[in-house]
């Protein structure tokens, strides 16, 4: 969580499958005292693109999201899982592999690149519940797949610090049509 304010697409985490998502975390015992996790539930999103410093050209950044063309996408969420080795340790909540994300992310790269800005790197599919988790998980924490129908994504500005980190809404784009719904995998 940087001091200066950044700018990024990302799809926020609200709606029924936020809902589901908490009586899941509550179950997974995670949660050992309100801190333990350190991200609100409302800051939990997927990221659509690197974070760009502010002041940025924010015109600009407006018509990149109006330009993206793409259908919704439809995630499966199955799991919690952690990355580092030493603290601080991330935790993450993950989908099943899903070709429909890769398709949002290529058009939003699209456009930035269409508007004069930097494609950017690619963003790994997760939500972020974690930064700072008291410890690394050894082996995920599994359970029944929660669908998230990701139909508009938003231009976000962090701002705040601390505890009062949050997320501006600068922007929001509905996806169109119907979405491209992937098989789910066989176990």
């Amino acid at each position: 969580m940087s001091k200066q304010p950044s700018v990024f697409f990302a799809a926020l985490f609200r709606g029924p499958a936020a809902r589901h998502f908490e009586p899941v975390l509550t179950a997974s015992k995670l949660v050992k005292k309100p801190t333990s996790l350190g991200w609100p539930a409302g800051n939990r999103h997927q990221s659509l693109s690197d974070l760009m410093p502010h002041p940025i050209d924010l015109r600009r950044l407006l018509q990149v999201g109006a330009g993206v063309d793409c259908a919704p996408v439809v995630l499966h969420l199955n799991r919690i899982e952690s990355t580092g080795r030493v603290a601080p340790f991330h935790w993450a909540l993950k989908p099943e592999k899903n070709p429909e994300l890769e398709r949002l992310l290529d058009a939003i790269r699209l456009s930035l690149v269409q508007h004069g800005f930097d494609k950017g790197s690619r963003n790994s599919p997760h939500i972020t519940l974690s930064y700072r988790a008291p410890s690394a998980l050894s082996q995920p924490v599994l359970f029944e797949p929660i669908e998230w129908r990701i139909d508009q994504f938003q231009l976000l500005r962090s701002t705040g610090h601390g505890p009062t980190y949050h997320y501006e809404e600068l922007g929001s784009w509905p996806l169109a049509g119907e979405p491209e719904l992937s098989q789910l995998p066989l176990i």
